[in-house]
């Protein structure tokens, strides 16, 4: 139990939703429009660039660790 679960101001605006129910709806549009979005593709060469460092960097460890 926190010290503000008998706090109503809390308590209230923990529950905006159910007073204004217009807000979750709204919420919950804009999430579905991110999670629509493409991935732009300066992005995923980014990632794919991070991917093939992280592979060169387990591979040396990996050579190190064998040397021993």
């Amino acid at each position: 139990m926190t010290k503000f679960d008998n706090d109503p101001s809390v308590l209230q605006k923990m529950n905006l939703a159910g007073v204004h129910p217009g807000i979750a709806t709204q919420l919950r549009e804009l999430y579905q429009a991110v999670q629509d979005e493409e991935i732009p593709d300066r992005f995923l060469s980014l990632l794919e660039k991070l991917d093939q460092a992280e592979k060169q960097a387990e591979s040396s460890v990996r050579v190190k660790d064998s040397a021993l």
